[in-house]
């Protein structure tokens, strides 16, 4: 009896033994997001990234032989593309010419590089890396980060468009209250006033501003300084072009304001004798 109580106090000590260093020694995950401005970029720069930052993970889960899930899909509105293994330019030449939402994931089970999510879209773009090694993960943030805020534009996305569309309007509402302010008195001025109004509340509803400002933007062709801000010197150009077109009218306006005047003051002909 006494050797079969020793062998059961034994296991049980094993047991708890072995439970309290499973307690002590929890499987730790290491998790890392990074949000980004508006991008301009394009299928060879995406390319490029992707290269640089497999190779980070090739070699942090080096010796690991879990199974591995990989996908990168790309779309403009209907139009979508999914890509498996294969990011090269070749690859990238069958995806749609201007592309505005991306998303690469990649999966390992309990690998120093567990988890990637790169998500890049018109309403947000977000980096999210997950594994159970913090220098790795960190290491690949920093790289993705890096370079995509070389690619960074000035404007784009839903909130920029939504902050433009509510200084256009507050714009619209301080010009339509310059006559009864007393500030503009001549009807040439109330009539420019009038049409400046209604031309920014018309563009507001009209133009293509998702098309000119969108949050990520991936083109086949080349992302000079002049393309990633292409929308932008557009709307400066189409500013300056309704600008000039009021102040080109004001001399017609005023020609004609002062020919009535004239014709107004004008004496009436005396009437022939009977």
């Amino acid at each position: 009896m006494e050797g079969f109580d020793r062998i059961v106090a034994t296991v049980l000590s094993t047991a708890v033994l072995a439970t309290a260093a499973a307690a002590e020694e929890p499987i730790r995950e290491f998790k890392r997001s990074q949000d980004f401005c508006a991008l301009r970029m394009t299928y060879a720069d995406l390319s490029s990234l992707l290269d640089r930052a497999r190779a980070i993970v090739a070699d942090a889960n080096a010796g690991t032989d879990d199974y591995t899930l990989e996908r990168l899909t790309i779309s403009a509105g209907a139009d979508e593309v999914t890509f498996k293994e294969d990011f090269s330019r070749a690859a990238l030449a069958h995806a749609p010419a201007l592309a505005t939402s991306l998303t690469y994931s990649y999966y390992r089970p309990s690998a120093p590089i567990s988890d990637i999510t790169l998500r890049l879209g018109d309403h947000s773009r977000e980096l999210e890396v997950s594994g159970s090694s913090r220098e790795q993960v960190e290491s690949l943030v920093l790289l993705v980060s890096s370079d995509l805020d070389k690619l960074g534009c000035s404007m784009g996305g839903t909130g920029m468009r939504a902050l433009g569309g509510v200084l256009l309007l507050v714009a619209a509402m301080g010009i339509g209250l310059l006559p009864a302010a007393g500030i503009v008195k001549k009807a040439i001025g109330n009539i420019l006033v009038l049409g400046t109004v209604i031309v920014i509340n018309v563009s507001l509803w009209t133009l293509p501003w998702q098309e000119w400002f969108p949050g990520t933007a991936i083109t086949a062709g080349s992302q000079s300084f002049i393309d990633r801000h292409a929308p932008l010197i557009g709307f400066g150009g189409l500013v300056v072009g309704v600008a000039s077109l009021f102040l080109a009218a004001i001399p017609l306006l005023g020609r004609i304001r002062w020919r009535t005047a004239d014709q107004r003051n004008e004496p009436e002909n005396d009437e022939p004798a009977a």
